[in-house]
């Protein structure tokens, strides 16, 4: 036996001794529920799984799943890396064995919130909203538009082509931004619906029908001073990106996401370039991104058995 491939064979001996797998370039222990006790899995009333997490950076896959609780606010309130889109509901990336698809475990619901305030003599306002990372993408957002006396105009960002979406209107008496809300049908609100899309960004733009000055207005409503974008229902869905496709990722062992021995790929069947999700595989549950996340599903395995 050459001294080089007794080396080799002591070398593999010791790593399986230390009970540490690592990766194959030597960068950190893969991800288990040894390495990560002690980070964090909740914020205030909110809960997340691995690939995301908060604190020490093993507790999270790559920067795109950082995220971010501010814990200065009652309740907490929690963020992706980018500080600005707030998660809503808890994060779920565990696997329950669901034969639809992902099982729902691809989605992060999201809020958005924009105040722009409206100064007379002014032609055009804009609004823009970003993907946090490159391993998410919008797929549906609810948004309710207020505001007095101007066309809302919508583009995805990735071309200079603009639909007109809506158009708010208001009487010159007193209307407020409750009472618009209430029927959102363009008297001082309007709903936006994007769905059935997965863009990376999209823009806004609102134009005044004139340039007329509310402090004209007898008795006018606050709607004149501001636009306001909140969102009523949004969703991202998201990716393991370092490779585009399962194929290319299982080449690459020492980034591929799916540690699991009981876990496997899935392409993303949306788009051709957004990468793959981890599933365990039938009969199994549990959290795929970690070595031995997926554990038989017992109560599954007891209905086949009998």
């Amino acid at each position: 036996m050459s001294p080089l491939l007794l080396l080799a064979l002591l070398g593999r001996q010791l790593a399986l001794a230390s009970g540490v797998l690592r990766s194959q370039e030597g960068n950190g222990p893969l991800p288990s529920a040894a390495t990560l006790a002690g980070c964090p899995t909740s914020c205030g009333n909110l809960t997340f799984n691995y690939p995301f997490g908060t604190g020490a950076s093993h507790c999270f896959r790559w920067p795109d799943f950082e995220l971010t609780c501010n814990e200065s606010v009652h309740p907490p309130r929690l963020f992706l890396r980018d500080g600005i889109t707030q998660v809503a509901y808890n994060i779920v990336t565990t696997d329950t064995g669901s034969p639809y698809g992902y099982g729902g475990n691809d989605y992060i619901d999201i809020d958005l919130t924009y105040t722009i305030p409206m100064r007379y003599g002014v032609d055009a306002y804009n609004m823009s909203w970003v993907s946090p990372a490159k391993s998410f993408a919008l797929d549906f957002d609810r948004m309710n538009v207020t505001g007095c006396n101007f066309e809302v105009y919508f583009s995805d960002g990735g071309s200079n082509t603009w639909s007109r979406l809506c158009t708010l209107t208001c009487p010159e008496g007193e209307l407020t931004d409750m009472a618009a809300l209430q029927n959102c049908n363009g008297t001082g609100c309007c709903s936006i619906v994007l769905e059935d899309v997965t863009i990376p960004s999209f823009e806004l733009k609102f134009l005044p029908l004139n340039n007329r000055s509310a402090d004209l207005l007898p008795n006018r409503s606050s709607l004149w001073n501001y636009i306001n974008i909140t969102t009523d229902g949004a969703e991202l869905s998201w990716r393991i990106m370092d490779q585009p496709t399962c194929a290319i990722a299982k080449d690459n062992k020492s980034n591929f996401a799916c540690v699991g021995k009981d876990s496997r790929c899935m392409d993303n069947t949306e788009s051709l370039d957004f990468g793959y999700l981890c599933k365990c595989n039938p009969g199994y549950v549990g959290n795929p991104y970690l070595i031995n996340g997926c554990s038989r599903d017992r109560d599954k395995y007891y209905v086949l058995q009998n």
